[in-house]
């Protein structure tokens, strides 16, 4: 809405842009609150931040908390102001009818409105241009956040909120499980899809992993995503820290834990049997890395400490 309003009122004086930290779909009652007073925002797209970081903003507008708190540092001389509004998806949903949730969504919109209409004097404070529709014109970029993005953001549920505390949880509880009831632990390696033999896909992750990764997966919106690929450098960025400083990385977390805290309490005698590296055709009684290569149930499987396993995984 805050960027329909800047090209609607202040077109002529101000580029406006608007983005998102989580963008989602366009909100269908901005569009139709927007509509009511003559500003078509209906073929304005959600967008992300980092599509945004190439251009050279003079100003940035900050439309709530959340926003102001995770937004990223501008290089140059870009001014940033934060300007909170209330937020008309987290209103609305606890609204007792679709008129009541429309009037949050109006209410809001004449905030924004009135807030517009001192941009120009703003961006001249703060540049020492005059106030003429001439030299600002392209002053001033509004990266506002989606409204529905900041409701995800506020409206943390009581799992996502304490979710460190489930996770440590869950770690003491398969602990305590692996040294009880020890044979639990051969149950779920015994489920596993085998390759010549070989057990190379865990079941029970592999469900796992579907359930921790479908929410996430329903919500992509895969054309932006494509769209965010041309951002070379945030996308150079994340391949090369998952690439080339991650495995480093899970090297050194594993040796702490793994090799250091938890060796006596895993057991210094505990051993791991993982199947052999793609491509690796070693014979029996051959080392790598941290284990040597044993027959088990007739097939070559790596022998290594408990906590190698992970070791070896990191660069595998």
């Amino acid at each position: 809405m805050a960027e329909g309003w800047a090209r609607h009122l202040k077109g002529d004086a101000i580029e406006a842009f608007s983005a998102g930290i989580v963008p989602f779909a366009l909100d269908p009652r901005a569009v139709r609150v927007m509509n009511e007073i003559g500003v078509d925002i209906s073929k304005h797209r959600s967008k992300h931040l980092r599509e945004l970081m190439d251009v050279d903003f003079d100003l940035v507008v900050t439309v709530c908390d959340h926003a102001s708190e995770h937004c990223p540092v501008f290089p140059g001389n870009t001014a940033v102001l934060h300007k909170g509004f209330d937020d008309p998806p987290k209103l609305a949903a606890n609204a007792d009818s679709e008129e009541e949730a429309l009037a949050h969504y109006r209410r809001v919109r004449d905030e924004i409105t009135t807030f517009v209409e001192t941009l120009t004097e703003y961006l001249g404070r703060k540049t020492g241009r005059q106030q003429t529709l001439e030299t600002t014109t392209r002053a001033v970029g509004v990266p506002a956040i989606d409204t529905q993005s900041t409701a995800e953001g506020k409206g943390l549920g009581f799992f996502e909120k304490y979710l460190t505390v489930w996770v440590i949880l869950c770690i003491a509880e398969g602990i305590v499980i692996g040294k009880v009831f020890p044979y639990v632990a051969s149950v779920l390696d015994g489920l596993a899809i085998s390759v010549k033999g070989a057990p190379v896909v865990s079941v029970p992750i592999a469900v796992c992993l579907f359930f921790m990764m479908y929410p996430i997966m329903v919500k992509i919106d895969f054309a932006e995503v494509l769209e965010a690929g041309k951002s070379v450098r945030p996308v150079g960025l994340i391949l090369f820290i998952n690439w080339a400083i991650k495995p480093f990385g899970m090297y050194a977390i594993s040796l702490l834990f793994l090799g250091s805290l938890f060796h006596n309490l895993i057991g210094p005698d505990a051993v791991d049997h993982i199947k052999l590296p793609l491509g690796l055709d070693l014979p029996v009684g051959a080392a790598h890395g941290a284990g040597k290569v044993i027959l088990v149930d007739g097939i070559r499987m790596l022998e290594v400490p408990c906590g190698g396993a992970t070791l070896l995984a990191a660069f595998s």
